[in-house]
């Protein structure tokens, strides 16, 4: 309890996560929502992003947004832009408005924040820069073409693989 009030009483946010250092999302987390909201999460067993990896993340992350509404969930989001685009990316805005019918609670993903983020900004070209092997660059640069419609100008990857990201020294991207 905080200051007398549960937590998650103004609030409560579920939310998938395809990456294995989710141990550092809630700490950010909570040092920068209000006292009051909560999150709920589920990590992702995608592995090393495999078709098969992907099409499993998908299913669980469909099946948690209906778990994390019956829970009392306020917000859901689907993380993981692979797993958010992995039907098409023309899909993505028709699969959160058929999930708020389903489940009866407002929906979003990060595909879609994305996107939110780079036209309130007007991007128009990026530079990427991803912790991932080299061998992920090319898909990077894609996503952000076709999906976000952004003119890549340049891609850094930092030469880890998805398993491995928390044990990134914390200066890895400034680096």
């Amino acid at each position: 309890m905080d200051g007398g009030q549960i937590r998650g009483h103004r609030a409560r946010i579920g939310y998938t996560v395809a990456a294995v250092t989710t141990e550092v999302y809630p700490i950010d987390w909570y040092r920068v929502v209000p006292d009051g909201v909560s999150l709920m999460m589920i990590t992702l067993p995608l592995g090393e992003r495999s078709n098969d990896d992907i099409e499993k993340c998908y299913q669980i992350s469909i099946e948690s947004a209906h778990t994390m509404a019956r829970a009392g969930a306020d917000l859901v989001l689907l993380g993981g832009l692979p797993i958010n685009i992995s039907k098409g990316d023309d899909t993505v805005q028709g699969l959160m408005q058929t999930l708020e019918a389903e489940i009866g609670v407002r929906m979003s993903c990060s595909a879609l924040a994305q996107v939110n983020a780079f036209a309130a900004l007007g991007s128009r070209k990026v530079c990427i820069v991803h912790p991932f092997q080299e061998d992920q660059s090319a898909r990077h640069a894609s996503h952000m073409s076709d999906f976000f419609g952004l003119e890549p100008t340049g891609v850094v990857a930092g030469g880890s693989n998805l398993v491995a990201l928390g044990s990134l020294p914390p200066d890895r991207a400034l680096e």
